[in-house]
């Protein structure tokens, strides 16, 4: 499994547009060969 983490969800929605077929999960995009985007809350 491959994990990319953004900083801004504008960055998220960026690669995840560019890699494509990917499905929304709960606070993350999967697609089928294992690969997760996520952002994270920086405090």
């Amino acid at each position: 499994m491959k994990l990319v983490i953004a900083e801004k969800p504008s960055l998220a929605m960026n690669v995840v547009k560019s890699i494509g077929n990917m499905s929304k999960s709960d606070g993350y995009f999967e697609n089928t060969v294992g690969m997760r985007i996520a952002r994270v809350k920086l405090l």
